[in-house]
């Protein structure tokens, strides 16, 4: 079985507040895009998990692959076991959630492979053990987090923009950046993540790029994001923004055209950016 963990931006982040248990209430808007990793799985005759990664240093059990294996574990049958292989293509430590993804990837692969008839509902439960960001990549549809992410609503939509990525050299921790944030004080605004969900939901392109931000841009304040912002900027995207925690940087553009002459200028400039485009596989009724 093979399955594709996909990457996701924030349209919008505002991070107002730190809450009495450690976590932040946060208020985004999800929104996947076709970059991805793979995740191949096969039954095995011997118990447990065999797991391996493209990437030997994301081989621990930390890893939120394996952790997915273990939540489900005791619900497996107890005379096969498993064999993971992750091929990693989304960059990490980029605010793109491929961890996340990748470990959401895993319930979902494993509830299939061994017939577990796991509900949605139930999978979403077992994904927000495994952190904030899990649940709402369960499924490749636009949604917008409340709380600390995982307070959950679907956004349908028919809007298909192409994107580029940047991430620059230096990768960001998420748990440095909400420290840094605390410190600073500086947040961002509910009404402008209306204003993204309701842009999204009138086909409103404009309003999607006017409503583009991200609390964390104030304190993110390693080399390479300034720069990749401009130059996303200076090459046509109607808007350009930091993703999540960081460190990668994404522009939006109107058509694939726009987007294909933007990536060779920035290629000229150094970049690598990184081709995809809005995933929603959710239905507009």
């Amino acid at each position: 079985m093979r399955i594709y963990p996909f990457a996701k931006i924030n349209l919008c982040l505002s991070v107002p507040a730190r809450r009495p248990d450690g976590y932040h209430e946060i208020d985004t808007v999800y929104q996947p895009v076709s970059l991805t990793d793979i995740l191949d799985l096969e039954k095995t005759e011997a118990p447990g998990l065999e797991f391996s990664c493209s990437d030997p240093e994301l081989e621990g059990e930390d890893n939120l692959v394996c952790r997915a294996y273990k939540l489900l574990e005791a619900q497996l049958p107890q005379d096969c076991g498993v064999r993971a292989r992750l091929t990693k293509r989304i960059p990490r430590q980029a605010g793109l959630g491929g961890g996340s993804s990748d470990g959401a990837a895993m319930l979902r692969g494993l509830n299939r492979l061994f017939e577990l008839g796991l509900s949605g509902k139930e999978l979403r439960s077992l994904a927000a053990q495994l952190g904030a960001d899990v649940p709402a990549l369960m499924t490749p549809r636009t949604t917008r987090g409340r709380g600390i992410g995982t307070e959950l609503t679907p956004i349908a939509h028919t809007i298909d923009l192409p994107v580029l990525l940047i991430r620059p050299e230096t990768g960001l921790s998420t748990a440095d950046m909400y420290a840094a944030l605390d410190r600073s004080g500086l947040h961002g605004n509910y009404g402008r993540v209306d204003y993204c969900e309701k842009s999204l939901r009138n086909g409103d392109i404009d309003g999607v790029f006017a409503s583009v931000f991200n609390d964390f841009e104030w304190v993110a304040a390693i080399p390479g994001i300034g720069e990749a912002r401009q130059s996303l900027r200076e090459a046509g995207a109607g808007a350009a923004c930091l993703t999540g925690s960081g460190s990668a940087v994404f522009g939006l553009f109107r058509h694939t055209a726009e987007r294909g002459a933007a990536a060779v200028r920035l290629r000229r400039q150094g970049f690598k950016p990184i081709r995809c485009h809005f995933l929603n596989h959710m239905p507009v009724r």
